[in-house]
Formats: C-alpha cells, structure tokens, sequence
C-alpha cells in the first residue's frame, strides 16, 4: 500500500486554523488602531445652590 498523505479532515483543521489565527491578528491590528468615542457632559448649577 502506497502513502495516501493527510486526509480532508486534516486539511479542513489546518484551514480552519489558519482563518483563526488570520482573523486574530486582523482583530489585534483593528483594536490597536481603534479610539474609544469621547462624550463630553456638562452640568448646569442653579444659581440658588450658590453660597452668597
């Protein structure tokens, strides 16, 4: 008997680890470049709060 080599469910884990791997460093690559949205609040204080 000759050597048939891997078989497709092997090949079928080395792809799907390969697109793992590839999506985990393009999301590593998108988060490092990503800033956090800024909201800026401001709060009014009614004068009658105010010490005299």
């Amino acid at each position: 008997m000759g050597q048939e080599g891997m078989g497709w469910a092997a090949w079928l884990g080395i792809v799907v680890a390969g697109i793992l791997v590839v999506g985990a460093v393009g999301l590593g690559i998108y988060g490092g470049h990503v800033q956090p949205p800024v909201r800026h609040y401001e709060q009014a204080v009614p004068n009658d709060r105010l010490p005299n």
